[in-house]
């Protein structure tokens, strides 16, 4: 449909922000429910983050994305969180109600749809965590007690933060480097990665750790072509996907969020992949 002056804002801001998908599969379900909306993505540095808050404010942008590297430092800067937020302590989603910035975060639910995708249930598994970002908050939410969890990170302390976030008391964290990712890789049945690595077209596990029978999930993604790691695992025939997928399940829930209306989730899907 036509946008005119009357259409609602929204965005995804980031840095970087240029590789982003989520205004093609945004805008692909405005147009298909007919809604008089437009999306953007927007390159901000994380230094000039307090004043586009203020700016978005100021605009009466009606919803926002929040990606890397903004999840964590952007929640001083709304005027409230909701439990899906507060529970995490990480923000990838802000809606402005009459002009309050809200802060929510659809991680979790995109992430545990993307991942019951990829292998059903995760009961019971090992999973092996690289980074302690604010997307590895919303991984360690998905797991429960069943799960044994292993934690990496440059700084352990970040790492000690995030497994005491995991709903298993079976979490452990470690420094991150290789002679603790092969170690902590035996036995494993998942690895995730939540690093920023992918964006920059590196691969953050040793060669020769991947194995047909351990999963693969790196939550970046790129635009054209799957993820180093992505495409590693694939070669020695193990099940991978990367963040398009959990980029399609949080954006349903954020869109619904934003509208208030059911997702066109096929739509959304179409979108991303084209």
């Amino acid at each position: 449909m036509a946008i005119d002056a009357k259409a609602k804002v929204f965005a995804v801001i980031g840095d970087p922000v240029e590789h982003s998908l989520s205004p093609a599969m945004h805008n692909a379900a405005f147009s298909n429910i007919g809604i008089n909306a437009v999306y953007v993505a927007l390159h901000v540095l994380p230094a000039n983050l307090s004043a586009a808050i203020a700016g978005f404010k100021a605009t009466e942008i009606a919803g926002l994305n929040v990606t890397i590297p903004h999840k964590l430092s952007v929640i001083p800067l709304v005027d409230g969180l909701d439990e899906s937020a507060r529970s995490v302590g990480a923000v990838n989603t802000i809606i402005n109600k009459d002009g309050k910035l809200v802060g929510y975060n659809t991680d979790v639910y995109g992430f545990r749809l993307a991942v019951q995708n990829l292998v059903g249930s995760t009961k019971g598994m090992k999973v092996v965590l690289l980074g302690a970002g604010g997307g590895s908050r919303a991984v360690v939410q998905a797991f429960d007690g069943s799960n044994e969890l292993v934690v990496l990170n440059r700084s352990v302390a970040n790492a000690q933060k995030i497994a005491g976030l995991a709903r298993t008391s079976k979490a452990t964290a470690l420094a991150l480097n290789d002679q603790n990712i092969r170690e902590s890789l035996k036995g494993a049945d998942l690895v995730v990665n939540a690093t920023p690595l992918g964006l920059h077209g590196e691969n953050p596990v040793p060669e020769g750790l991947l194995r047909k029978d351990l999963t693969v999930f790196d939550l970046t993604y790129e635009r054209k072509k799957p993820t180093a790691l992505v495409e590693a695992a694939r070669k020695v025939g193990a099940k991978a996907a990367d963040g398009k997928e959990l980029l399609l399940y949080q954006g349903v829930k954020a869109f619904e969020l934003f509208t208030g209306r059911p997702a066109p989730i096929e739509v959304m899907r179409r979108a991303i992949e084209e």
